[in-house]
């Protein structure tokens, strides 16, 4: 591992490979808007946490990005026990 960057919504570590090249592997958490909200954060801020970390990424370079991806349809979002 040549290093380790990250917050509570994503984190980014790059890895050197055994040809000595790099690969870029990194984990992503947003949760719900409401979620976040009783948290005090805004969708926004969250996003800006995780674009802070994600600029980071070598253009062109092998990335490999992973995460709980938390759809959303306009303003409709899934609620725990909801029927689908």
């Amino acid at each position: 591992m040549v290093r380790h960057v990250g917050n509570e919504f994503v984190q980014l570590v790059e890895l050197r490979l055994p040809d000595s090249s790099r690969l870029f592997v990194a984990n992503v958490y947003l949760p719900p808007a409401n979620n976040l909200g009783r948290r005090g954060v805004s969708e926004q801020e969250a996003r800006e946490k995780v674009a802070e970390v994600l600029n980071g990424l070598v253009p062109g370079a092998p990335t490999m990005v992973c995460g709980d991806w938390n759809t959303r349809i306009g303003d409709r979002s899934p609620e725990v026990g909801e029927d689908a």
